[in-house]
């Protein structure tokens, strides 16, 4: 697990959501609590430490609300075991809706013609599924980037640089 700091609202006075990174698993979320909070004057969650698990799907909920507007941003990230990777962005500005990808807007329509709760949140699900499906990660691959995430945390722990030549073999 790697530690990153997010900033997720701009302007806690006006926010209309409150913020949150959650973990993709399977057909839900898990909420995950920063590990060193942020906090407003007002009480509100603005930021802060959270740990990232290698190899795993996040959605991010940031509020950039005005007092003139409500601009609400749910990224879908990818924790590749050094950085988040933003593979798609769907943001409410006042009540339009914008899609990164024409794909994220066909899964809110055909979710939203089943009657289903959370569209946003789980049209960010569908697509992380698709996105899965389609960029699948051999096993070779996926050790590869477990051990150069693990050197990354030592790296940083001991403030050092370390060199690994990595080699995966199949049995």
């Amino acid at each position: 697990m790697v530690r990153i700091k997010l900033s997720l609202v701009s302007n806690p006075k006006v926010a209309s959501s409150k913020p949150f990174v959650a973990k993709i698993v399977g057909d839900n979320i898990e909420f995950v609590r920063p590990i060193i909070p942020e906090y407003a004057r007002n009480g509100m969650l603005v930021g802060g430490e959270y740990e990232f698990e290698t190899n795993c799907y996040y959605i991010i909920r940031e509020d950039n609300s005005s007092h003139r507007h409500s601009v609400q941003s749910y990224k879908l990230v990818y924790f590749d075991g050094s950085e988040l990777r933003e593979i798609a962005r769907i943001t409410k500005y006042d009540r339009n809706i914008d899609f990164s990808a024409e794909e994220l807007k066909e899964i809110y329509a055909k979710l939203k013609a089943s009657g289903q709760n959370n569209l946003i949140v789980n049209t960010l699900i569908e697509y992380a599924k698709l996105h899965k499906a389609r960029n699948s990660i051999d096993v070779e691959q996926l050790i590869r980037n477990e051990i150069t995430a693990f050197v990354a945390e030592l790296e940083k722990k001991y403030n050092v640089r370390i060199t690994v030549d990595v080699k995966v073999e199949k049995r």
